[in-house]
């Protein structure tokens, strides 16, 4: 049953995770048309920010599904860990609503054919910007708050605005929504290049805008790594030996998830020296769902 509660938490994880840099990706977009006047950068805009949408609403739908599954087995340290910010959550249905309201106008506005002014231009990237912030912001934060509380010793009460809010900013928070940013990066830019490699003959007229999107990809696998460690780090002694080998699963998913890691960032650092092409963007967007898979398991079973 873990096994199928990661699988669940991974698609779960890359659904947000697009949903949470898409938006920002819809912009560099936006950049690539400007610069190189091809349709396939307008179409790939479009195409990314209905994903976007598309991506949050299932992976809200597949975080209510693990959430009836900790329920259904009885899983008191993951009730134990929601009891803990259940006020928040009603906040977080709010955010939500205005994330889905902000892509939504931004999408509906991007079906325009017509060219926006400067001021137009600016309101719509605005939009997206507010969406990724707002995701960015509150998403990472209570889930990690969520995971926190579920492995205390004893049921806490709620927590109240400040205490809320100082864990907002705690290190060990800010290293795990670091590294859950760095993951959207990585799914959002290697999803736009599946998207741009769909029509490889309109890539070889397009300029170096387009050809610079896959270092997005290693910069964020370079941060995920980088946070990974510090993440590693600020963990409790106990987490940390459990990774280490308390629990062979998860060991073996952290050992294979960093090496699949290292790997990935090779074949991205081939396709940003410009070795593109179809069959390796295929390459790189696999092996970074079976890296996200095996992390997923690393939490599962930790």
């Amino acid at each position: 049953m873990s096994l199928v509660i990661a699988i669940f938490l991974a698609s779960h994880l890359m659904c947000m995770q697009l949903a949470a840099m898409g938006p920002l990706m819809c912009i560099w977009a936006d950049v690539c048309a400007a610069r190189s006047k091809l349709p396939l950068a307008v179409a790939a805009r479009r195409r990314l920010a209905g994903a976007c949408l598309w991506s949050f609403v299932l992976g809200i739908g597949l975080g209510f599904v693990l959430a009836g599954c900790h329920t259904m087995f009885g899983d008191r340290d993951y009730l134990r860990g929601v009891s803990a910010v259940y006020g928040r959550t009603w906040w977080g249905v709010w955010e939500l609503g205005f994330y889905f309201g902000c892509m939504f106008a931004y999408w509906w506005i991007g079906r325009r054919d017509r060219p926006l002014r400067f001021w137009g231009r600016f309101g719509h990237g605005l939009l997206a910007v507010m969406a990724a912030t707002n995701l960015l912001y509150h998403f990472p934060p209570l889930m990690a708050m969520i995971s926190r509380y579920s492995r205390a010793a004893e049921a806490i009460p709620e927590l109240s605005r400040e205490q809320f809010r100082e864990l907002l900013f705690s290190p060990l928070l800010v290293a795990k929504t670091a590294h859950f940013a760095f993951a959207s990066l990585a799914v959002a830019s290697i999803w736009l290049l599946v998207v741009l490699w769909g029509r490889p003959a309109e890539v070889s007229k397009s300029t170096n805008a387009l050809d610079r999107t896959p270092w997005f990809a290693v910069v964020a696998i370079v941060g995920q790594l980088l946070t990974g460690i510090w993440l590693v780090t600020l963990l409790p002694p106990g987490q940390q030996r459990q990774m280490m080998g308390g629990n062979a699963v998860g060991t073996a998913a952290l050992v294979g998830g960093i090496v699949m890691s290292i790997t990935l960032l090779n074949q991205l650092s081939n396709l940003a020296f410009g070795d593109a092409g179809r069959r390796s963007v295929a390459i790189a967007a696999s092996m970074l769902v079976v890296t996200i898979v095996l992390m997923s398991c690393v939490i599962v079973f930790r």
